[in-house]
């Protein structure tokens, strides 16, 4: 190989390596706000739980259905 082919195949290379760097900075840069929301969002989650009385939202809901479907007329036999 001649002194270009081995600078170009070098250029080339050294291209690959900074474009790997820079979407592993963009990665970071993009992420870094989802994994500190979900984070900080984990961590008030358990502070809440353990220190004040949060109602159980699926019990709730479960008890909702009940009340409305207890609630619905039943169908009258009209003939």
């Amino acid at each position: 190989m001649t002194g270009i082919e081995i600078s170009s195949v070098f250029n080339f290379l050294n291209f690959q390596f900074n474009q790997q760097a820079f979407d592993r900075r963009a990665l970071t840069i993009l992420f870094f706000p989802l994994q500190l929301g979900f984070t900080l969002g984990n961590v008030v989650g358990m502070y809440l739980a353990q220190n004040y009385d949060i109602p159980n939202i699926a019990k709730k809901l479960e008890d909702f259905k009940k009340d409305v479907e207890a609630k619905k007329k039943p169908p009258s036999d009209k003939s």
